[in-house]
């Protein structure tokens, strides 16, 4: 039986609002990248009988991996269920040993929609955020607070959320 992991599914909105093709190249390392947890917030709970204060084991560190699957986001799969994105278990078992790239023009005025399934070893305790950051002309792509350089651009980006 083979490792269990964890994923999540993430979508991007690349608008074009200028007169000249945007052409994108990215590519992120083949290499697992640290996840770190957020604090845990303890609960009191009501109880009668007396509750051990002591610390439990650590949780073994969480590292995760980007994968840029080939198949198109369209606006009209976000409300869908993993935003529409087909057979992820594929998706994630035949990328998960490799680098993530893809290449990408997005023609003037127009919109293009990319998937991200970021592929964790074991949950997350907390939020999990991404997204695309540019500064310059290099492009990042941010997991919580770690940013992966992951390409560049001829053209002058301005990402907004």
């Amino acid at each position: 039986m083979g490792k269990a992991y964890v994923y999540v599914i993430f979508w991007t909105r690349i608008v074009n609002k200028t007169a000249a093709p945007i052409r994108l190249s990215v590519a992120v390392p083949v290499d697992s990248f640290k996840l770190a947890d957020e604090p845990a917030t303890s609960v009191a709970l009501p109880t009668t009988a007396p509750v051990s204060t002591g610390k439990g084991l650590p949780a073994p560190d969480n590292y995760f991996k980007i994968i840029f699957p080939a198949e198109e986001m369209t606006e009209e799969k976000a409300p869908l269920m993993n935003y529409g994105l087909k057979d992820v278990s594929a998706v994630v078992g035949h990328k998960r040993r490799h680098s993530s790239s893809f290449q990408l023009t997005v023609q003037p005025k127009a919109t293009r929609f990319i998937y991200v399934v970021v592929l964790a070893s074991r949950a997350r305790n907390g939020i999990m955020r991404a997204g695309f950051n540019v500064r310059g002309d290099k492009l990042y792509y941010r997991v919580n607070e770690q940013d992966i350089y992951c390409g560049q651009s001829t053209t002058i980006l301005r990402w907004s959320s």
